[in-house]
């Protein structure tokens, strides 16, 4: 597409199937024309692809491949989730993709996207050499500095020969974001325009918002509110709160779809998106998708956690 002033690449990999949710996902990335998402994927499925959303097919091996074949060290890759580590290393790695953007940056599908440029202002970009320290989506200046700015950190090399996941591309003690900040770059961190929900509940409770007001999102695909907006009920009395934000991060929940085929306005509930049309958000549609309840999922996912330290302390495969 064509690259205007303040240009932005994110690059995605998914290697598998997926989510079912994806064609959301596609919506909100279409609705942000002016960014182009860069998807590396070996799930060929006819999605409904707009036009800055650029695909390239590639088995996960071959892409594995080309990693190593431009680094330094050896490449351990086992699973795809491992990919995560890489993701500081995508500036200098796809190179070729990124030439001519102003940024880059990378990015999850387990995210709806609002209104992108209505939170990421000219001033942000120009004022920060990082943008978000968080892995589900990140963006630097797209220059040598932050291409190449991985390097300036011995522990990459140990973290590309670690077969586990390192969250390299999140961490700040031994991570990019320390890096960045060794070097004397500034990172944009204020977290108050995204919607990262807490994995331990089912009710979504957003980690930046510690009042755990009932919530319910909904994005506005057409018109003149078109983003993504949170509505709160109040616990006692009062009424709807609504806020606008840059994305809402699922946490890799599953979801249920009940908006087949509509994605242009749409509920995201726990755990289900549910087309919606032009009905009235009301107080009681929040309260009922806002219940809290034991969320099992968290549960599994901890036991499985603990399992694995067990074996890897007990040098198990």
């Amino acid at each position: 597409m064509e690259k205007t002033e303040g240009s932005i690449a994110l690059l995605v990999t998914y290697f598998g199937t997926l989510p079912n949710y994806f064609p959301f996902w596609l919506r909100s990335a279409g609705d942000n024309a002016s960014i182009d998402f860069l998807l590396f994927t070996d799930d060929r499925a006819a999605y409904p692809y707009p036009g800055n959303v650029i695909v390239t097919y590639m088995a996960f091996g071959e892409f594995c491949r080309r990693i190593q074949a431009k680094l330094d060290a050896p490449a351990v890759v086992c699973r795809p989730y491992k990919l995560c580590d890489f993701r500081p290393m995508y500036g200098f790695l796809f190179q070729e993709e990124l030439k001519g953007y102003d940024y880059w940056g990378y990015c999850d599908v387990d995210l709806i996207f609002g209104n992108i440029r209505k939170f990421l202002t000219r001033d942000i970009l120009l004022s920060y050499d990082k943008v978000f320290p968080r892995g589900h989506i990140s963006i630097m200046r797209n220059n040598r500095d932050s291409a190449m700015m991985f390097q300036n950190s011995g522990r990459y090399r140990e973290v590309m020969s670690d077969p586990e996941n390192c969250t390299y591309d999140e961490r700040f003690e031994d991570g990019i974001n320390g890096v960045f900040l060794a070097q004397g770059k500034k990172i944009y961190q204020k977290q108050d325009m995204i919607a990262d929900i807490s994995i331990r509940h089912y009710a979504f409770h957003v980690n930046s918002d510690r009042r755990h007001v009932p919530s319910i999102f909904c994005y506005e695909g057409n018109g003149k509110t078109k983003g993504l907006y949170r509505y709160m009920a109040a616990n006692f009395g009062g009424g709807i709160t609504k806020k606008e934000y840059l994305y809402i991060h699922l946490q890799k929940r599953r979801m249920d779809i009940k908006a087949a085929g509509e994605t242009g306005r749409f509920l995201i509930v726990p755990n289900c998106l549910i087309a919606f049309g032009q009905a009235r958000i009301q107080k009681d549609l929040i309260r009922r998708y806002a219940k809290h309840r034991p969320y099992w999922d968290y549960y599994r996912l901890r036991w499985g956690n603990l399992k694995k330290k067990w074996k890897k302390k007990r040098g198990i495969h």
